[in-house]
């Protein structure tokens, strides 16, 4: 259900979708992420326009990220950092991530990244911040319905 959530958000489920910043199909992958991508999985084989293919790259990915991230204080934060990484590329997280002051904002927090992600990419953070609480949204209405 979530990569349906991040599909809806990422294009509203249209595979031809192109961003204005050249991200592609209907997981908005850019192309030099996706060119990366099918070097490590070998079993993707046709273009990102493709939804097998976008859906299979974007999994792919999605999971590679998740897999960098240490243990969080719950799924859901884990969940959170992982969209995020996706959106805002995981550097902009980390640093975020290095703001946290460790008293009153626990670094391992989805809240801490909310509160210190706008010092890290300034106004772009309106659009990480927004991709999440997106997302979280679309998967309490595809539950719900």
């Amino acid at each position: 259900m979530q990569i349906k959530a991040q599909a809806i958000a990422e294009s509203n489920l249209s595979p031809g979708a192109e961003s204005a910043v050249g991200a592609e199909g209907l997981m908005q992958i850019m192309p030099k992420t996706y060119e990366e991508i099918l070097t490590k999985c070998k079993f993707i084989e046709g273009p990102v326009y493709e939804p097998r293919w976008a859906i299979a790259a974007g999994t792919f990915y999605d999971r590679e990220i998740w897999s960098k991230w240490s243990p969080k204080k719950t799924v859901q934060d884990k969940i959170n950092f992982m969209m995020a990484s996706y959106n805002a590329g995981r550097g902009h997280i980390i640093n975020a991530q290095k703001k946290c002051d460790g008293k009153n904002h626990d670094p391992d927090t989805w809240v801490c990244i909310e509160h210190t992600l706008p010092s890290v990419t300034g106004h772009h953070s309106k659009e990480t911040l927004g991709y999440v609480d997106r997302i979280q949204c679309i998967v309490a209405d595809l539950q719900y319905y």
